[in-house]
């Protein structure tokens, strides 16, 4: 088989020998020295991943064994990296009598690679300290065995100061990414048009999580247009901008985005909030005509949902929502919070009062006290016996520490009745809680005005896991007893 080698020098690709400033929303914008990949013929990157290495020290980039590179269409490997960086590529497959100058060749390798199908990823994976091989698309045209390899992209250097962030999404309105035709000619700066083009890039850690404040790099396209033309920019997580600005991408250069924070705000729905199953969203506003909706999720099954707090927002309305509308508008919420504004310390879990509906009372908390947050409140599920002869309902806290006391239960929505409890309530305080039907005709809150009731019910059934609110009598019961069911839910 024919072999032909290929002599490649990389020369502080990424070498950050100057910087041009341009200030754009507080980011700069690096300048490093071209990088020039000379080839003596051989070329080729092996498909595995992690293969083109990147010194963070210094910056600059280098060959390392296992590269590949494609050559008119044709797969070249590295034979020899030599002392002064360059590298010596050779083919493993036969080029065919049609292979020859002028040799178009393109970092890293893939099947399909062509000067008319060059792809930057929209999907990347982010290296600490490093940039993944799969991005750092360069390219070269030559007449002869030596090849001059220029960068095609923009790297946009960032940091993530947000713990447990494993996913970014850059945007913006132009292409950021897809397939393109490149124009390389020797000795030219290579240019590009457009084929596929991907708005956006998502950019996952290589771990669990990105390292909080580690410099990691995600690769975009060059801006097209005249000089000076600006693109907008955005950096989203969970599909919400928590960055942003105009900017003007420029080949074989450094953006440098800074650090990206990732601010959350949490809400606790009450039980009430929590009947017939809704999904809940938070409406960001600013001035009259700023305006963003934000799905909330609860993610891990604990009762708090989570909304990303989009950049330049400082005030929210957490909404009760329609579930069997998706879209995210005033016409599909069925509750509201009052107008809040956005916490900008540790107790950015708002929790809604009991038995609140519509701008009623609630409060902010760290999350911690959110998750373990229970209400001090106590419902009563009646059946359709206790419902006859528009029946009022109460309960009666009792033999313990404190004295007895009454609580009057009001509608929940027809099927439930609830009251706050006093907030001294304890199975100490309060041994025994009973639910009593009482006579409309009446509404003095004592014994006389009863018509049937529970038994003496232990409050430990609300103090204990799994720590109950809610109490069902149960079907064809009158005076009950014990013959009642707990949950924990309003269901």
């Amino acid at each position: 088989m024919k072999k032909n080698l290929f002599m490649v020098a990389a020369v502080a690709l990424m070498a950050l020998v100057s910087c041009n400033k341009e200030e754009i929303n507080n980011n700069v914008v690096e300048q490093p020295q071209e990088p020039s990949y000379y080839v003596e013929f051989v070329a080729s990157i092996a498909e595995d991943a992690d293969t083109k290495a990147f010194d963070a020290a210094t910056p600059k980039t280098y060959w390392v064994e296992g590269e590949a590179i494609s050559i008119n269409g044709k797969k070249f490997e590295v034979k020899e990296v030599l002392e002064n960086g360059n590298a010596i590529f050779e083919n493993k497959e036969e080029l065919g009598e049609g292979f020859g100058a002028p040799y178009n060749a393109v970092y890293p390798y893939s099947a399909g690679t062509s000067f008319d199908a060059v792809t930057v990823p929209s999907e990347q994976t982010a290296i600490a300290g490093n940039i993944a091989p799969e991005a750092l698309v360069a390219v070269a045209q030559s007449e002869n065995n030596t090849l001059k390899f220029k960068h095609l992209v923009t790297l946009v250097k960032f940091q993530v100061s947000t713990e447990g962030i494993n996913e970014l999404e850059f945007s913006s309105a132009s292409a950021l990414a897809g397939t393109i035709k490149v124009k390389a000619d020797e000795g030219t700066d290579p240019t590009y048009s457009v084929t596929t083009e991907a708005k956006t890039v998502k950019v996952k850690s290589n771990g669990a999580s990105f390292e909080t404040n580690a410099t990691y790099y995600v690769s975009v396209l060059p801006t097209l247009g005249a000089e000076g033309t600006k693109q907008t920019f955005e950096v989203k997580s969970e599909g919400v901008v928590v960055k942003s600005g105009n900017v003007t991408f420029k080949r074989n250069k450094v953006m440098n985005a800074k650090s990206i924070e990732v601010k959350y705000t949490y809400l606790k729905p009450s039980l009430v909030w929590n009947l017939s199953s809704p999904r809940y969203a938070a409406y960001f506003f600013e001035g009259e005509d700023a305006n963003t909706w934000v799905d909330m999720n609860d993610a891990d099954g604990d009762g708090v949902y989570r909304a990303v707090v989009p950049e330049g927002y400082t005030n929210l309305i957490y909404c009760r929502m329609n579930p069997s509308n998706k879209t995210n508008s005033w016409d599909a919420r069925w509750n509201q919070s009052a107008d809040l504004n956005v916490p900008s310390t540790s107790s950015n879990a708002y929790i809604i009062g009991v038995m609140q509906w519509d701008k009623g009372s609630g409060k902010w908390d760290t999350l911690a006290n959110a998750k373990s947050y229970r209400e001090n409140a106590v419902y009563l599920k009646p059946n359709s016996n206790w419902k006859q002869d528009n029946a009022w309902f109460a309960v009666y806290l009792c033999n313990g520490s404190k004295e007895a006391t009454w609580r009057k239960m009001t509608s929940v929505n027809g099927t439930f009745y609830g009251v706050e409890l006093p907030s001294d309530f304890n199975a100490t305080n309060y041994k025994n809680i009973i639910f009593v039907r009482m006579d409309p005709k009446k509404s003095a809150l004592d014994w006389g005005s009863k018509w049937n009731q529970s038994g003496d019910l232990a409050s430990t059934k609300m103090t204990n896991s799994p720590y109950n609110r809610c109490c069902a009598i149960n079907n064809g019961q009158w005076d009950c007893g014990a013959n009642v069911t707990w949950t924990t839910t309003l269901k």
